[in-house]
């Protein structure tokens, strides 16, 4: 679950993983060009990030991927 989207200082993400290899799991947040702007590691299977303040006015995908390449995707705009 991903709130507030649209957003304009700070998102909130929650995550409930299932079936993924924890391990290796990380959340890619990626620019619409596919830059990638950060990686941050998940070392449980639920929980709850915050991001956004560092971010510019823009569309992003985040991606939840583990070591088998398995991967949510969700699309997030942060607008002024």
């Amino acid at each position: 679950e991903v709130y507030p989207n649209p957003f304009n200082d700070q998102i909130q993400i929650q995550f409930q993983l299932v079936d993924f290899d924890i391990t290796q799991t990380q959340l890619k947040v990626t620019d619409i060009l596919g830059r990638i702007i950060s990686n941050i590691p998940i070392y449980e299977t639920q929980g709850t990030v915050y991001l956004g303040k560092s971010l510019s006015t823009g569309l992003y995908l985040l991606q939840i991927i583990d070591a088998s390449k398995r991967s949510k995707v969700v699309k997030v705009m942060k607008v002024e």
